[in-house]
């Protein structure tokens, strides 16, 4: 494991991740290999997060507390 792996806080950010764990190249090359393989000939003006989920509750939007209540801003347009 390199050196920035064992960094203090490394290991809390692994545990916040949803995964459990930190991304890896392979992670990031299966995604690259995805968008250019026929499998991504239809995916177009999009930003992918190859982060084992650990931004996930950066966007208010789409977070949820611990207990799994969303508390997101309004209401989905679905259930108006």
């Amino acid at each position: 494991m390199s050196a920035r792996a064992d960094a203090p806080g490394a290991q809390a950010q692994r545990v916040r991740a949803a995964l459990g764990r930190s991304q890896t190249a392979e992670d990031v090359a299966a995604t690259v290999a995805h968008l250019a393989g026929d499998g991504g000939r239809a995916i177009t003006g999009t930003a992918l997060l190859v982060d084992a989920g650990r931004t996930r509750d950066r966007d208010p939007a789409h977070a949820h507390d611990r207990d799994g209540v969303r508390r997101g801003v309004g209401r989905p347009s679905w259930r108006a």
